[in-house]
């Protein structure tokens, strides 16, 4: 019997994150796939083109793949989904099996055999046009752009003297609104501010 690949689970909303190198345009992070051979795990993580390499994967001794969908944002817990069935349990376990750490002189590096490289080829084809979510919002959103067609003063009642901690209460309401539609939004405070800023100043006009 294949001595399984333990997969470790993940949220529906926690791949959807902003690349923290290009936070001043809400730049989606990269999503990639981490197997570690010797452990036999894998697991699904958002990273950056801008963060260093960890030196386990420089020299080899994990293996990443890169997880994208063309269109539409990754559906994480489809991923996993997938990598837990029996072709992707078998993907994995060649990739593992026919992976060794040796001494190189220098660093202790990982080596592949030509079926386990086969193998990654054949992931990484399929990790390329993973699963999306279907709701016509899903995905990483600034919130000028998801609220632009939402009169938020009008429906929550905001005005020049809407308290701080009012604001943080609308933004709450408005997060978990957009989290049901599988979109995470990033800045609705700032944003619920500005727009008290605008009647502030259109008071004293």
């Amino acid at each position: 019997m294949m001595n399984a690949i333990t997969i470790q689970d993940v949220g529906q909303h926690e791949l959807i994150a902003v690349d923290p190198y290009r936070s001043d345009t809400n730049t989606p992070a990269c999503i990639r796939l981490r197997v570690k051979p010797d452990e036999r795990t894998a697991d699904l993580d958002t990273c950056s083109p801008g963060q260093g390499i960890p030196v386990a994967e420089y020299h080899g001794r994990h293996i990443t793949l890169d997880v994208s969908s063309g269109y539409g944002t990754v559906d994480g817990p489809a991923v996993v989904d997938y990598l837990r069935g029996e072709e992707g349990q078998a993907l994995l376990a060649r990739m593992c099996d026919g992976h060794t750490t040796e001494w190189d002189g220098h660093n202790h590096v990982g080596r592949m055999t030509d079926d386990a490289q086969a193998a990654r080829e054949t992931l990484s084809d399929w990790l390329s046009d993973a699963p999306i979510l279907r709701g016509e919002q899903a995905g990483l959103w600034d919130a000028g752009d998801y609220l632009q067609y939402c009169d938020v003063c009008t429906e929550y009642h905001i005005t020049a003297e809407t308290t701080d901690s009012r604001l943080r209460e609308i933004a709450e309401t408005l997060e978990a609104e957009a989290l049901a539609e599988d979109a995470v939004v990033c800045g609705i405070e700032q944003y619920l501010e500005w727009k008290r800023d605008e009647l502030n100043d259109e008071t004293e006009d």
